[in-house]
């Protein structure tokens, strides 16, 4: 009877991370500076976006040389078509630095690893 429940925990826990295999959860972290009295729009959206492309660089980094030599090759058409990679974003943090005039953001982004690999 244990060898039963510990052969059907095994094959629970085996699934969830194959279900898992094309989805890589990363953080990602941008901060940027702005000129007015308080950030705009259009700022914290380039700021969302900077953290996003952080967050695949940090992929491509925690892969490993092979991989980060490959990026290279392939940055700019990752970075432009930066919407085909990723599958959502979350706000960790985001602070406004108002007497500093920047604003920093922290995600944590879930990535299509079967596309970027």
């Amino acid at each position: 009877m244990k060898r039963i429940a510990l052969f059907l925990a095994l094959s629970a826990v085996y699934g969830v991370s194959y279900a898992n295999g094309g989805i890589e959860n990363v953080q990602g972290m941008a901060s940027i500076t702005y000129s007015g009295h308080r950030i705009n729009s259009q700022e914290k959206q380039q700021a969302f976006l900077n953290a996003e492309k952080n967050a695949i660089v940090r992929y491509y980094a925690k892969e490993g040389d092979s991989s980060t030599a490959n990026f290279s090759s392939v940055e700019q058409s990752v970075m432009n078509n930066i919407s085909n990679y990723i599958l959502g974003a979350s706000v960790i943090s985001q602070v406004d630095h108002k007497s500093l005039h920047m604003y920093q953001i922290s995600l944590q982004v879930q990535l299509n690893s079967s596309l970027l690999d």
